[in-house]
Formats: structure tokens, C-alpha cells, sequence
């Protein structure tokens, strides 16, 4: 088990590696990963280590002040990787850092990615080996991805944090 100061420690690198999260997702996390989430949180924005901003009536943790809210699909991402986590053990969660990969994350000793593609970016996606859990806007981009034997698609439900998931398989 771990220390409280190893948890603020969890907390406040996954704040400073996504750039800002909003509140909801952030205390999700940690209480996936076994804290005790919103004390976690407000300990560390006590101890001004991270800043909470108020932007369009949704709460943001971020590592400076007025951060700005987290771009659609990374916010999106944020909740099929939240969903993952309420039924199994993950570790080891990074940003991508890039249009279309935007998390990396350790499952079950395997290493997996959030891609977001697009009609515009699906050129440049390039189907692998490893797990991929691909997010699309439109049930109707799955066909039109080339996609790997172990790609799930996801759809978000963003108000809602409610992740769909389809198999290639599926026609409309």
C-alpha cells in the first residue's frame, strides 16, 4: 500500500503530465487507483501545489493557475481510460503527446493506447499489434479505419462519462 505522500505524488504527475484535468475524472482516478480521491485533491490545492479554475461551470485541477480545459478528445480519452480501470489493474498512464495517440498506458504487462482518428487523421493512423482502443466521433468511421485484430472502438457519451465499445465486426 502505498503513502499518502506517494499518492499526492500520483495525483500531481498525472495532473502535471495531462496538463489539467477536470475535477470529476481526477478524483475517479485516484479512487480507481485506491486513494481516498477528493482528500487527496484538496490536500494538494491546500498545499498550492495544484490550482482549481472554473471554466463553463466545470471545475479543472491544474499544476498553475487559469489553466485552460483539457482539448475534447483527451478529455474524452480520460474516460474510456477511467472505464478501463473499473474492471482491471492499470498502470504506468502517459500522454502520447501526439494527434492521434494520446495515451499509453500498462495492462496486464501489455503495453495499450487511446488513439483518437478522425475522417481528416485517418491517413496517417497505422494499425499494430498491441491493444489499441481506438475512439472515433461517428459509429459510421469504424469501417473506415484500418484496424488491427486486438482495436476496440469507442464511442463517448461526454456528459455522461458513458463509454461504448464496438468490435471491428460491426455494421450499421
Amino acid at each position: 500500500m502505498q503513502t499518502f505522500k506517494e499518492n499526492q505524488q500520483i495525483i500531481y504527475q498525472f495532473v502535471k503530465d495531462l496538463g489539467g484535468v477536470y475535477q470529476d475524472q481526477l478524483i475517479r482516478y485516484a479512487k480507481l487507483r485506491g486513494m481516498s480521491g477528493m482528500y487527496v485533491v484538496n490536500h494538494l490545492l491546500y498545499q498550492r501545489r495544484l490550482f482549481l479554475t472554473v471554466h463553463d461551470t466545470k471545475r479543472i485541477i491544474g499544476i498553475k493557475p487559469n489553466v485552460r480545459p483539457p482539448e475534447v478528445p483527451m478529455r474524452k480519452a480520460l474516460w474510456i481510460l477511467l472505464d478501463i480501470m473499473s474492471g482491471r489493474s492499470v498502470e504506468c498512464v502517459m500522454p502520447a503527446g501526439d494527434e492521434i495517440y494520446l495515451l499509453a498506458f500498462v495492462m496486464e504487462d501489455e503495453i495499450c493506447d487511446i488513439c483518437h482518428v478522425t475522417r481528416k487523421n485517418v491517413v496517417k493512423y497505422e494499425k499494430g499489434a498491441g491493444s489499441r482502443f481506438i475512439l472515433v466521433d461517428h459509429i459510421s468511421d469504424i469501417n473506415r479505419v484500418p484496424a488491427g485484430k486486438n482495436d476496440i472502438f469507442c464511442l463517448v457519451k461526454e456528459a455522461e462519462g458513458k463509454v461504448e465499445y464496438y468490435e471491428r465486426s460491426f455494421r450499421k
